[in-house]
């Protein structure tokens, strides 16, 4: 996928074009899995696209630095596996999880 830069964008405007985006790649049979390394704001819109939930109402998910969400694309779906994983790291680190 070509790098595309977005400067300014809050993520309410953009979450259509980001979840679109990752559908487009989730459909390509090229590629069976896709690691995607994003931001928050990012992982935000996907989450609530894939819950259906939009932006109405506060964010009542984690979102952590460093954790790992897990999504599956069914062909029309996108389903959260795991989210906010944060096991892989060490107790040393996980300066904002336990505050």
């Amino acid at each position: 996928m070509p790098a595309i830069q977005l400067v300014n964008v809050s993520p309410k405007p953009c979450a259509s074009f980001r979840v679109t985006r990752l559908i487009q790649h989730s459909n390509s049979r090229q590629h069976r899995k896709i690691a995607i390394v994003t931001h928050g704001g990012v992982l935000e819109c996907i989450y609530r696209w894939s819950r259906r939930t939009g932006f109405a109402h506060a964010r009542d998910f984690d979102i952590f630095n460093a954790g790992i969400n897990r999504m599956q694309w069914d062909g029309e779906r996108l389903h959260i596996v795991q989210w906010a994983d944060v096991a892989h790291l060490s107790a040393d680190v996980l300066d904002e999880v336990d505050r």
